[in-house]
């Protein structure tokens, strides 16, 4: 069921699906046209309560006014992001929206492996063996020198087998560019 209110110190309704409305002007009761940003991201351009034309995060506008939060940022807010359960920037349906922080939203990346940091590592890691892999959940200096190990493994690979890097790229599901990356990667490493 569709659930409207009325956003905190601004003339607009905002519904538990999404919708917005104006309640005055020429606009008044009508819904207000949403844009997407380059993140899939609904916006909207609203006036706020001093007369300002802003553009507004459609997730933060329903999250903040159905738990009665000041939609702007202010020293209070300003850290907290308006995060989406099922990772659908477009669908700010109010029990699809969650508030945490930067940190809580790159544990829920990391968790539900939508990080592209780690996509490459998996794709990296095919064909490779237990011992060459290491373990992923460690501090980030252990996962940067077990990363410098299979570098150095690949330019072993590559020079050592004369193995052509897109023998390798195909190999380990990966494109060219990031073989010749990490090979060049090695062999800075191997010159310091």
């Amino acid at each position: 069921m569709i659930e409207w209110k009325q956003v905190l110190d601004m003339h607009y309704y905002v519904s538990n699906s999404g919708k917005i409305r104006s309640v005055y002007g020429k606009n008044k009761g009508k819904l207000i046209h949403t844009y997407k940003n380059n993140r899939k991201q609904e916006l909207v351009s609203l006036y706020n309560g001093n007369g300002e034309k802003r553009n507004y995060l459609v997730s933060r506008l329903v999250y903040c006014t159905f738990n009665n939060l000041p939609v702007a940022y202010d020293k209070v807010n300003k850290n907290n992001l308006i995060c989406h359960k099922d990772d659908n920037p477009s669908n700010n349906n109010l029990d699809n929206l969650f508030i945490g922080t930067q940190k809580d939203n790159m544990q829920d990346c990391i968790k539900k492996n939508r990080f592209s940091f780690l996509k490459n590592e998996s794709a990296w890691n095919k064909g490779l063996s237990v011992g060459q892999m290491g373990y992923y959940k460690r501090s980030n200096h252990t996962r940067n020198k077990n990363f410098l190990q299979k570098c150095l493994l690949l330019l072993n690979e590559y020079v050592g087998h004369n193995i052509s890097q897109r023998a390798l790229a195909t190999r380990y599901g990966i494109s060219e560019r990031q073989i010749w990356e990490r090979i060049n990667r090695a062999r800075n490493m191997e010159r310091s």
